[in-house]
């Protein structure tokens, strides 16, 4: 294979054990800021921003700064980011939400996570602490369009695959779908999936 043409996988992390894991995998680690990315423009054919957005200050900033280095032609994917629509919890929904843990606890379930685990978690998900938190269509074509992209967005739930890209939303679990339909929001749109896949090409 000609050299200009070898596949070179690179990990951009500000975690250096997350980087640790990545090299192991086959990755060439970088440790640096996705606000500040030390690449050329055009630099790849594929950019992944994969349970970025909502860990960092800036999502428009995210997407912007990864679509610089994709060439003509080439995608960027993103996909992990919480939807605001489907997280905008309110009175009744938001109390379900926080009451969980304390009853998780007490009833011994699986799906209890110890305080301190759950601070560290929260501290680090920038867009996806309060009700209006998360990423929305608009934070996309805003910062993409204007680049030069042809955006597509698939809204979903954890519990598809490929069926996403076939316009599919999947289902929610009972316990966000409980807190949504005490917060209003209607269960079965697009607009109540929890993530959003975007995958978008460069035509320019």
């Amino acid at each position: 294979m000609p050299k200009h043409l070898r596949r070179i996988l690179i990990g951009v992390d500000v975690s250096p054990s997350a980087l640790e894991m990545a090299g192991e995998v086959g990755y060439t680690p970088i440790l640096t800021d996705a606000h500040h990315l030390p690449f050329l423009n055009n630099f790849t054919g594929i950019a992944v921003v994969n349970i970025t957005a909502c860990h960092c200050d800036d999502m428009g900033r995210i997407l912007t700064e990864a679509a610089r280095l994709v060439r003509p032609g080439g995608l960027l994917f993103t996909d992990q980011d919480p939807q605001r629509t489907a997280w905008n919890l309110k009175g009744a929904g938001l109390f379900v939400r926080d009451v969980r843990y304390p009853l998780y606890r007490l009833l011994g379930s699986k799906h209890y996570i110890p305080y301190k685990e759950r601070h560290a978690r929260w501290k680090t998900e920038v867009e996806n602490q309060r009700p209006g938190d998360g990423i929305t269509p608009d934070v996309y074509y805003k910062a993409l369009e204007p680049l030069g992209f042809e955006v597509k967005l698939y809204p979903h739930s954890h519990d598809l695959g490929a069926e996403v890209l076939e316009g599919k939303n999947g289902r929610n679990s009972w316990r966000l779908r409980l807190s949504q339909r005490l917060s209003g929001i209607n269960r079965d749109t697009p607009e109540a999936a929890q993530l959003i896949v975007c995958i978008a090409r460069h035509t320019k």
